[in-house]
């Protein structure tokens, strides 16, 4: 299991037995540690597209080895956002719908990676890719910074929580777009 699993796990149960408070108390105790560790794993990615290597296969396999490590950790965060984002609509509802936690299959991604390939070129699509990879992760980085700091003030003026979940939300799907493009990033260098 996973912190981010965990947390959303707990939520659902709390709210199946109309426990709104353990319901609310689950998600918010469950944010640090995903949070962190999606930081962490970006920052580590990014370091490595930012150091080349003489070596262009070690510097891919480097980068690979980032990108394994950030996806099951930007994807774990998104479970502990989604289950506060969930909470919260259900004690504030909005008119407009809650995003999709679609994570496309592994199948649908080498699809789209082979597709790039083919439409790109290889060099292209590797190119586009990594640039695509390291900006997106560079952007969630921000989010997650000011979705932690959010959090963290709520500790001290639980009136910050209506701007914590509104950011939450829009960090997890950003969270769920950035992750699909690491995740394609990694189908086309795989196939370099």
């Amino acid at each position: 299991m996973t912190a981010g699993r965990d947390a959303l796990r707990e939520t659902l149960a709390a709210i199946d037995g109309k426990d709104y408070q353990r319901a609310g108390e689950a998600a918010l105790r469950g944010v640090a540690r995903p949070l962190r560790l999606a930081g962490e794993s970006l920052a580590d990615l990014l370091e490595r597209f930012a150091k080349p290597e003489d070596d262009a296969l070690a510097w891919r396999d480097k980068v690979l080895g980032a990108l394994d490590d950030a996806v099951p950790n930007v994807l774990d965060a998104v479970l502990v956002l989604y289950a506060n984002v969930l909470f919260h609509r259900l004690v504030a509802p909005k008119p407009e719908p809650l995003f999709a936690l679609d994570v496309p299959s592994n199948e649908d991604v080498a699809k789209t990676a082979a597709a790039e390939i083919e439409t790109r070129g290889m060099e292209g699509a590797a190119d586009h890719f990594t640039h695509a990879a390291a900006n997106d992760a560079a952007k969630l980085v921000s989010s997650i910074m000011n979705v932690a700091e959010l959090w963290s003030s709520c500790a001290d003026d639980g009136s910050r929580l209506a701007a914590f979940y509104d950011s939450a939300e829009g960090a997890a799907a950003q969270m769920l777009a950035t992750a699909k493009t690491l995740r394609v990033a990694a189908g086309v260098l795989r196939a370099a």
